[in-house]
């Protein structure tokens, strides 16, 4: 697949391609991976968070986003940590 480099479109299918990823990951119990893609304000879009809920990994009822995404960044890099012997 060849992606524009500028452009809405872009953006679009690489969040596409990342929410698969996310639900590949979780279907083998492990944390979403997008979570390590954060946008310019310094936290992923609103996508990340949308792909959460349908994952049912997150209730926007109870759960604040930050924290949230704070919590599945930091299990991410415990997963994907190399471990030294």
């Amino acid at each position: 697949m060849v992606l524009p480099t500028v452009g809405a479109y872009m953006g679009s299918e690489i969040g596409h391609i990342r929410g698969e990823i996310s639900e590949d990951e979780n279907s083998i119990n492990r944390p979403m991976l997008s979570a390590v893609a954060a946008g310019v304000s310094g936290m992923p879009g609103d996508g990340f968070f949308e792909c959460a809920k349908l994952l049912k990994k997150l209730d926007s009822a109870k759960q604040e986003r930050r924290h949230f995404w704070e919590a599945e960044l930091k299990c991410v890099h415990q997963f994907w940590q190399k471990k030294f012997s």
